[in-house]
């Protein structure tokens, strides 16, 4: 039937390459993106997470007894900025604090000041080349947003075996928090979206970007639906990717496993999860947000 082995391997090659998935992808993707401002959320230390580690501290973002934070305008300012480059339809005329409480170490106040009563914008949208593959089509789409909320990044840890060191440098810098709407469909186009989202607030002025750094990382949320399904299935958080590559291939991996998952009858639960290049692996499972505490920030 073939004229030699070599041809062999290029048929079956392309046939399995051709097979597709019962199951497509529900991806949406929260980004964290530091800004550009001089000073950090909410006191007057340098928004650097350079230099000596735990160089840029006070009582503020260590959260020592006694200490008031005070917002800062810049980051209100850079994030409306950044809204209207996402084209959202609205903007906070007020802008109300809350605080996320739960412990980790890289967390010294055991609670983040956030936006959940009211994201500080709301509507906007993300332009892509969408997927050929996934879509069957190459036509461009647009990726909703759903909101794009300021809070405080935590610190830096640094493992080294079974311990690991804490940067208290990033713990209080300025950032925006940048939700979209569940329509990408494939590890590719998730990384798509993230690179022109990057690419949005780099022209803006609003954020670096610098993924190696750390001031621009990546959660994605990934789920999958057959045709005909209603309601959507479980979801899993892949956290902190800090490369394109690394989204495309958490996507791709996730959608995989779920679904082997789902045929083989088993469920699929609501974890975070790692990915180290290869794999995902559990970090924890999910609470909802009642897990977290959510209350008005009382200092603000």
């Amino acid at each position: 039937m073939f004229r030699h082995a070599r041809t062999a391997v290029r048929f079956f090659a392309k046939k399995k390459k051709k097979q597709r998935s019962d199951y497509r992808a529900v991806v949406g993707l929260e980004v964290h993106a530091q800004l550009l401002t001089e000073r950090k959320a909410f006191c007057q230390c340098l928004n650097c997470s350079d230099g000596a580690p735990n160089a840029h501290t006070c009582g503020v973002c260590l959260g020592e007894p006694g200490s008031l934070p005070v917002a800062n305008p810049e980051m209100v300012a850079l994030g409306a900025v950044a809204a209207v480059a996402l084209r959202c339809e609205s903007v906070a005329d007020v802008v109300t604090w809350d605080r996320k409480s739960y412990f980790y170490p890289d967390l010294p106040k055991g609670f983040q000041i956030t936006q959940k009563r009211s994201p500080l914008a709301v509507g906007g949208s993300v332009e892509i080349l969408g997927d050929a593959d996934a879509r069957g089509g190459g036509e461009k789409v647009s990726i909703g947003v759903e909101s794009a909320h300021l809070e405080e990044d935590s610190a830096k840890l640094s493992y080294k075996g079974d311990t690991f060191d804490v940067d208290f440098n990033r713990s209080g810098c300025a950032l925006v928090e940048i939700v979209s709407k569940p329509e990408l469909r494939s590890g590719e186009e998730a990384a798509r979206y993230a690179r022109e989202l990057q690419r949005t607030l780099q022209r803006v002025g609003a954020s670096d970007g610098d993924m190696a750094a750390g001031s621009f990382r990546v959660d994605v949320n990934v789920s999958v639906a057959k045709d005909g399904d209603v309601a959507l299935r479980e979801k899993v958080e892949i956290k902190n990717l800090n490369s394109f590559k690394a989204v495309r291939g958490a996507v791709d991996h996730e959608v995989a496993r779920q679904g082997r998952a789902y045929d083989a009858g088993d469920a699929v639960l609501p974890e975070t999860r790692s990915w180290d290049g290869k794999k995902t692996a559990v970090l924890r499972v999910k609470g909802g947000a009642e897990a977290y505490r959510f209350a008005p920030e009382p200092d603000l």
